[in-house]
């Protein structure tokens, strides 16, 4: 069986990492490994609420989290979950929630370690596709460092491997779940020291990590990280995992390739009965940073309220909105090469170089992650800086230059030689 890599991994999260939210980042990342929302035990046992277990297979590499504490019914979802395909199983053990402390299941199981060990051993045994856990540091009042150690040294002998560690504690009295996620302070360092001490595990980091910086800096200390929210309101991120963290050019495709393949996965799930404004509203972080967003979000709205779309009558109101506005973030190589002919063509006036424009006008609030501003932001627009160095083709219908057959440093070289 090949190893899965879990190096960055996007967080199970109810109600947002569904099957359509999971294809949609598939669109964005093709190395990401992605996770179900949590799956109770009981309403597969019980509730025969297989629906849930429903995926896309495109999705993979794909793991599914279960949430329970009974032994039987553990191995026996588990079996069922490898059955449907998933690549792996997750034990949630961290959930602070007084619905999953009522179910016996979540953080709450952390007092139990041995319990936790006797499911996670089952379930095991029981399948063939790995099985790891998520859990917290603690909970309550068991803040130190040694409780989150004697809980890994008691569940570890399962034989499970694979621990994803949210570096907060869990309160159960007190807090809602949206308050865990921010209120309990970050113990980075208690995960770290948990690597050292468990050097044959593998430790994935998770909680407050906002963007890749973040988790460049945690993949020096642990062997994986795991994004949450920040994933889901800015799904965009993602299409620099490929060349930054598995050091292999991106197939990304431009916002505007994704957007179309999400909405034709859309019109076919309408016709499988799926819900439109479930899936419709993944779209909502797509435009994240970029001065349209708004307008964006409106005409998602308008889709989900109307409960129909045309596909078609969309695209051409979003294109409408992205277009007028040139000064927007560049979403890949193409983008900015399209970008700079417009750029040459509207602005910058024979015989003048480009220092005359007024950035701020120009660039307006525009989100350029890590980008300098004022002339290195025009020189980047222009490609002439050595991130899109990977881009294989270009447009052919530009009125300034002729692009055909032309490498990436023929184009800067031209670009140079119309500013000079």
């Amino acid at each position: 069986m090949k190893a899965l890599d879990r190096k960055f991994c996007v967080a199970p999260m109810m109600q947002y990492t569904d099957m359509h939210d999971r294809f949609l980042l598939r669109l964005i990342s093709k190395s990401v490994f992605l996770y179900t929302e949590m799956i109770a035990t009981g309403s597969l046992i019980y509730g025969k609420c297989f629906e849930q277990l429903e995926f896309n297979p495109e999705e993979h590499p794909v793991g599914v989290q279960l949430g329970g504490s009974d032994l039987s019914d553990l191995i026996e979802c588990s079996k069922r979950c490898e059955q449907y395909g998933y690549d792996e199983i997750n034990l949630n053990v961290g959930c602070p929630s007084d619905r999953v402390q009522k179910g016996k299941f979540g953080a709450c199981l952390m007092l139990e370690p041995n319990l936790v060990a006797e499911c996670l051993s089952g379930m095991k045994n029981s399948v063939s596709i790995p099985v790891s856990i998520k859990c917290r540091l603690g909970i309550d009042d068991n803040e130190d460092y040694e409780f989150l150690y004697n809980f890994v040294s008691i569940v570890k002998q399962s034989g499970v491997k694979v621990f994803i560690i949210h570096a907060r504690n869990g309160i159960l009295k007190g807090l809602s779940p949206r308050q865990n996620r921010n209120i309990p302070p970050l113990k980075y360092d208690y995960v770290y020291k948990l690597k050292k001490d468990f050097p044959d595990l593998e430790i994935i980091i998770n909680g407050g990590i906002k963007n890749l910086d973040d988790s460049s800096s945690h993949l020096k200390k642990v062997d994986g990280v795991m994004i949450g929210r920040a994933a889901y309101d800015n799904p965009f991120m993602l299409k620099d995992i490929e060349p930054r963290f598995y050091n292999i050019d991106s197939s990304i495709n431009s916002k505007k390739e994704i957007l179309n393949l999400y909405l034709e996965y859309v019109e076919r799930q309408i016709q499988n009965g799926h819900n439109l404004s479930r899936m419709m509203k993944h779209l909502f972080g797509l435009s994240r940073g970029d001065k349209y967003a708004k307008s964006f979000r409106i005409k998602i709205l308008e889709i989900i309220k109307g409960t129909r779309m045309n596909k078609e009558k969309f695209m051409d109101e979003v294109m409408e909105m992205v277009y007028k506005d040139t000064g927007s973030v560049p979403y890949n190589a193409e983008d900015v090469m399209c970008d700079s002919i417009r750029w040459i063509e509207n602005y910058i006036r024979p015989g003048e170089m480009y220092d005359h424009l007024d950035f701020n006008e120009v660039w307006g609030t525009s989100n350029i992650i890590d980008h300098p501003t004022g002339r290195q932001k025009m020189m980047l627009k222009l490609g002439l800086v050595e991130d899109f160095n990977t881009f294989k083709s270009f447009p052919s219908d530009t009125k300034v230059l002729d692009m055909n057959n032309m490498t990436v440093e023929q184009y800067k070289e031209n670009v140079r030689q119309y500013l000079n």
